[in-house]
């Protein structure tokens, strides 16, 4: 199929941008994996006056109960600029402890300037961290100190792996070595008296899995010679969900993607990315491990802004419509079986092909990524982007040209009987 779009001249429209009172605080960690964090200025104090509420809306004041570097002994107390009213606020709150990093206002003596960016944590639940800081400052041997986090979204993290039944065996290698703890009831761990170098380290217990890809640092750790290193440790608990797929006349289906999704970190409604999959075998039949006890949907090809299988989107509960999709209740670690798939005949591929014109004939060449500028544009602004929907409204596919050159050529994968619609933008 070929289809050609004629693009008629746009209006400019100018952006105005006005000054800012906010900025989002985005941080390019420059100190990855160590125990401390950046700043002329640390010390371990005690909050006597908080931050206010919200955003924030006056430095705290804290008393300084053990300096880290830059304070002389002899200071007691002193005002902490935490960055109010901005998105790197770092909220004081009444009594917690805190360890500070930060440097000093030129103009105030008393005042300590710090942020989201600085490395400051409370001490509460990074006490094994705050012992490791104490033991670097006296010239101990050195350590790896760390938590374990466990993995309930496909983005990672959401809290400390407390829930768990037993302490997490947590193995730390090198060639020729092997040491091995035991996380604490709030996943903190710790190794002491170790050698310096690079060091691997991978959780080690029955029911678990690693979710290396977010770890924090990732790959290896290296131990400075009197210091220490801070390690994010992630994990996945082992549910499994299996089944097998079928076609409608019974016949086993292999080599086929089977995919489960999780609730959205706000737990409104199921994730558009996959948790996880697994492939069928030549049996037709599926075993998805790594699941955290939580509710799922099981599908194939069930991502929501695309379609990539011959095979239709499906969803266990026998239906095509996510919405509609039966959870799947996983309550515990134990294999839950039987969650099977019954497929219609795969469908026939076809092609689309979009080419996009200006009304004289003039092919809407891409200007790349779009950019925000004050200058006129030389020609009408032309596409980059291109969609299909289905007849609902949701996007299956999806292609971005950024080739200046291209003549304004689209080109999309679809199944034939599948009416579509496509968007330029």
């Amino acid at each position: 199929m070929d289809r050609i779009l004629r693009l008629f001249p746009l209006l400019s429209i100018a952006l105005v941008i006005g000054p800012a009172t906010n900025f989002a605080c985005s941080c390019v960690p420059n100190n990855a994996g160590a125990c401390s964090g950046g700043g002329s200025v640390a010390f371990i104090g005690r909050v006597i006056r908080d931050t206010g509420a919200g955003l924030g809306s006056r430095a705290g004041r804290m008393i300084v109960e053990q300096v880290l570097h830059g304070l002389s002994e002899s200071v007691r107390e002193v005002d902490v600029d935490s960055s109010s009213g901005s998105s790197c606020y770092v909220p004081l709150g009444m009594g917690e402890r805190w360890v500070i990093y930060g440097g000093r206002d030129p103009r105030n003596a008393e005042l300590i300037s710090t942020g989201g960016c600085s490395g400051s944590f409370p001490v509460r639940g990074n006490e094994l961290r705050v012992e490791a800081l104490l033991a670097q400052k006296a010239h101990e041997p050195s350590r790896i100190v760390g938590i374990v986090r466990e993995s309930t979204t496909p983005y990672g993290s959401t809290g400390t792996a407390n829930g768990l039944e037993k302490p997490i065996k947590i193995v730390a290698e090198r060639e020729g070595q092997r040491l091995e703890t035991l996380t604490l009831s709030d996943g903190q761990f710790e190794f002491r008296n170790v050698t310096p170098g690079a060091w691997r380290l991978r959780p080690d217990s029955a029911g678990v899995v690693h979710d290396a890809a977010n770890d924090w640092p990732r790959n290896e750790v290296v131990v400075p010679v009197q210091g220490c290193v801070m390690r994010r440790v992630s994990i996945r608990r082992d549910g499994h969900i299996r089944g097998v797929v079928r076609s409608t006349a019974g016949t086993p289906i292999r080599a086929v993607p089977v995919q489960v999704f999780s609730l959205d970190p706000r737990g409104k409604e199921f994730d558009s990315n996959p948790f996880a999959e697994a492939v069928t075998d030549e049996n037709g039949a599926y075993d998805i491990g790594g699941l955290p006890p939580q509710q799922y949907i099981v599908g194939i090809n069930a991502e929501p802004y695309s379609d990539k299988l011959a095979y239709a989107p499906h969803y266990f509960g026998g239906t095509s419509e996510r919405q509609n999709a039966k959870r799947v209740d996983l309550k515990s670690t134990q294999p839950l079986d039987n969650v099977d798939l019954v497929l219609p005949p795969p469908r026939l591929p076809a092609s689309l092909v979009l080419k996009v014109e200006f009304p004289d004939g003039r092919p809407a060449r891409s200007t790349g990524f779009p950019a925000i500028t004050r200058a006129p544009d030389p020609e009408p602004r032309s596409t980059s982007t291109a969609s299909i929907t289905d007849l609902k409204g949701r996007q299956r596919a999806v292609t971005i040209n950024i080739d200046r050159s291209s003549d304004g050529t689209f080109r999309f994968p679809l199944w034939r009987n599948v009416q579509n619609k496509s968007n330029v933008g």
